[in-house]
């Protein structure tokens, strides 16, 4: 592997979501220097921490790991920048509901080890609640499930996957 790999998080609960969750797809395999190694099949999924008027509007979610040369945080304003092209808007009430959601979730550097990033507000990965979130979990298992349990055995303070177990593609 001679490229970060980046596990990604990929939610819509507004107009076309399996429209939205196609086109996030595409916008991170148009960033330059960037491949979509692998996704996960879309998942339905409740709304989780919303006001009560947003609880009916069910998420449709994905993961996807995306082989780049990019820094984490070129990376996330290239996720930030497919979120804006979707109709995404910031700043918006936290947990409102969206076209597009793009989470960086974890990373891991050309020789395999975790990328640890800690610029609060800005950046933190592992982000720190993925593991708390099936609709980040389930599909991250369905791509990369020595990843997802690395995140679910406390992230960067365990041990990193071996390499050819998920931990990327």
């Amino acid at each position: 592997m001679s490229k970060q790999v980046y596990y990604i998080s990929i939610g819509s609960n507004l107009g076309d979501r399996a429209a939205n969750l196609e086109l996030a797809l595409r916008a991170l395999a148009a960033v330059p220097g960037a491949r979509v190694a692998a996704r996960s099949a879309f998942a339905e999924t409740e709304p989780v921490d919303v006001a009560p008027e947003h609880r009916a509007l069910k998420f449709l979610n994905c993961a996807a790991a995306v082989e780049s040369d990019l820094a984490p945080h070129a990376m996330l304003a290239a996720c930030a920048a497919a979120e804006k092209a979707l109709g995404r808007m910031r700043p918006a009430p936290r947990n409102s509901p969206r076209t597009v959601d793009i989470d960086l979730v974890c990373a891991f550097g050309p020789d395999g080890r975790p990328v640890a990033v800690d610029d609060p507000p800005v950046l933190v990965l592992p982000h720190p609640r993925a593991r708390l979130r099936a609709f980040v979990m389930d599909p991250l298992r369905e791509i990369a499930p020595a990843a997802a349990d690395w995140l679910l055995r406390g992230g960067a303070r365990a041990p990193a996957p071996e390499a050819g177990t998920g931990a990327a593609p």
